[in-house]
């Protein structure tokens, strides 16, 4: 008997968590910690901004050893176009959360322009479909009936079966670009958009990010460099601040806090990158729990591949146009 009311108490605060995931969308804050090697993931005006192909995937195991934890999986490539000034790429995401899930397919492109021999400053945009989804099948209530054959949760919230809401999304940003210091501003989700179905719906709100990164060259061999990413989503702030060490342009280290602000601190990343070979990164972070969710969990786990083709769409600069009296 108390096996069964610790499995209802369970699904009691599985269910709730899932309706404040759905009821408060526009309030999550982007699970990605390696995000730092990566702002193309976040701002539109990288696209493109490394002067060459990169191909790069990301997965994150939020909260291991809860049931229904979160986990999170990215694809992305982008690539210059010097003959344009621009930069174009792709962006594939998912998120799953128990019952629940979401996935973005976006668009980006970039222009940028040299504002001296070392700076460069970039805008961006993107168009993206975000689809929401959340199997009621598999979740249980206290007083719902359940058979073989049939679901019935008794509740007018949750869904027996799947349900699924999409809509387009847009984004914008702006990033500076240095042998010394970067920063970059963004918004996502630019027009707020609301998805319903029945008693079920989302709000998608704009969420803002701003990052910016320093170079400091300790010797010829180590390089450090602190940075923040700063993310503002209906009224909450929070601040991840980190320094990294870079050792002979092969080998990273570094650690950082993750989701500081007023009334939070989630936790503590140890973080570390190998250049495999010439154009072949790994990366991984390994974040220890410091909110009161430590007693429930040992951590998170979040890796990144990275690969780079050194070739760019197109010829660069196209040359002026010489007109030959002969042809006229």
């Amino acid at each position: 008997m108390k096996k069964i009311l610790r499995m209802n108490l369970k699904n009691i605060i599985f269910i709730t968590c899932i309706l404040m995931t759905y009821k408060s969308v526009s309030q999550q804050i982007d699970p990605y910690s390696l995000v730092i090697f990566s702002p193309f993931q976040y701002n539109p005006a990288y696209t493109g901004l490394d002067d060459k192909i990169t191909i790069q995937g990301s997965f994150r195991d939020q909260w291991i050893k809860i049931p229904g934890n979160p986990s999170s999986r990215y694809f992305l490539v982008d690539a210059p176009i010097p003959a344009l000034g621009s930069g174009i790429g792709i962006k594939i995401q998912e998120d799953q959360f128990g019952a629940s899930r979401q996935v973005s397919l976006g668009l980006n492109w970039s222009y940028s322009r040299n504002l001296s021999k070392n700076s460069t400053l970039s805008i961006g945009l993107g168009i993206g479909n975000q689809r929401y989804s959340l199997n009621g099948g598999i979740l249980r209530t206290p007083d719902g009936n359940y058979s073989s054959t049939s679901i019935n949760h008794q509740d007018n919230l949750l869904p027996n079966g799947e349900i699924a809401l999409s809509g387009i999304s847009y984004e914008g940003g702006v990033y500076l670009k240095t042998n010394f210091f970067e920063a970059g501003f963004s918004v996502s989700n630019l027009l707020p958009i609301s998805l319903n179905q029945g008693d079920f719906g989302i709000t998608l709100q704009p969420h803002y990010t701003f990052s910016s990164k320093a170079f400091i060259p300790l010797t010829t061999q180590v390089i450090v460099q602190p940075g923040i990413i700063m993310r503002y989503v209906m009224g909450n702030l929070q601040l991840d601040s980190y320094v990294l060490g870079n050792i002979r342009e092969k080998f990273t280290l570094g650690t950082g806090l993750r989701g500081f602000s007023p009334n939070t601190l989630d936790g503590l990343m140890t973080m570390a990158g190998i250049q495999i070979a010439e154009n072949i990164s790994f990366f991984y972070t390994y974040t220890i729990p410091l909110s009161t969710i430590r007693t429930a969990t040992t951590g998170s786990h979040e890796v990144m591949m990275r690969y780079t083709i050194n070739q760019k769409l197109g010829k660069g600069i196209l040359p002026p146009i010489i007109y030959n009296p002969r042809n006229l």
